[in-house]
């Protein structure tokens, strides 16, 4: 993985606190005698994170980083046998604490009534409890924790610092020239009249513009007329990341309709929608949309 920085390597590093703080996000750098660069982006755990270790080169004005994303200094990914020893021992555990508590009630109430069937005291708290504590299977021997979203979330942010040198657009015709110089976007959109008109999905148009500091971004529908589904007013610095978002290269859009209006439910990596793509329902109709 590599990334491309016109500047020194000090410059790139006030660049990336400085964007850091822009776009409210936690990053650590550290850099050793040896010239490898690390870049903390998650944190897992009390000292441990995910980094993005690599080798800064400069040369020509020009610092290039070439390195890979991994965990530092973190018990994570653990090995899959201990991770489900671990989570049986705890699992257990809790039910039997669990049961120590809530399984005084019933047998008290046997105890003083003399009532027959004692088992039902002893099921009467099981069952519950036991429907709490079982484990997803899913999770449960899953080999390793899955970081997709949050490299990827990492890559955009190092795209957006070794990019252009505005990262904050002031009017539409720089947010255009943002988005033009975005390498993994799923097409370049139009621009016409200081309006930016982006075709992402079928009979879907997302427009976007920047006039006197006062943002804009719309979903409309061009079928079967022509009409404005939703609009948003985003900060200034964050409009250029919620139309990358939107129009990022195999990323996914879900609409909600209800009796309040059409709003977003999701929008972003396809894996970070939770619900079944098959699903048309939830607090009113979704509509899932795919890029064309």
């Amino acid at each position: 993985m590599e990334f491309k920085f016109n500047g020194t390597l000090d410059e790139l590093k006030t660049r990336i606190r400085d964007c850091a703080e822009t776009l409210s996000r936690e990053i650590v750098i550290h850099e050793d005698p040896s010239g490898t660069l690390e870049i903390g982006f998650l944190s897992l755990g009390r000292k441990g994170g995910r980094y993005y270790v690599a080798t800064a080169t400069e040369r020509d004005h020009q610092t290039i980083l070439a390195g890979t994303i991994t965990n530092k200094d973190t018990p994570f990914p653990k090995e899959p046998f201990k991770n489900i020893l671990k989570d049986i021992a705890m699992t257990l555990l809790g039910i039997l604490l669990f049961y120590v508590v809530f399984g005084i009630f019933p047998w008290a109430l046997w105890w003083t009534f003399r009532l027959p069937h004692v088992w039902l005291a002893v099921l009467l708290p099981a069952v519950p409890i036991l429907l709490f504590f079982l484990p997803d299977p899913h999770e449960l021997f899953k080999k390793e924790k899955c970081y997709d979203l949050e490299d990827e979330a990492f890559c955009i942010f190092m795209v957006e610092v070794c990019g252009p040198d505005r990262l904050v657009p002031t009017n539409t015709q720089e947010l255009y020239q943002l988005l033009a110089e975005t390498s993994d976007l799923h097409s370049i959109p139009q621009l016409e009249k200081d309006v930016i008109l982006w075709e992402l999905y079928d009979t879907i148009t997302v427009k976007a513009s920047i006039v006197k500091n006062s943002t804009l971004i719309q979903i409309c529908s061009e079928a079967p007329i022509k009409r404005t589904l939703l609009h948003w007013h985003p900060e200034p610095e964050a409009i250029y990341g919620e139309l990358c978002s939107l129009g990022r290269k195999g990323h996914i859009l879900v609409l909600r309709k209800s009796l309040f209006g059409t709003d977003i439910f999701y929008h972003g990596h396809p894996k970070g929608y939770d619900l079944p793509k098959t699903q048309k329902c939830h607090l009113g109709k979704l509509i899932y949309l795919e890029q064309k």
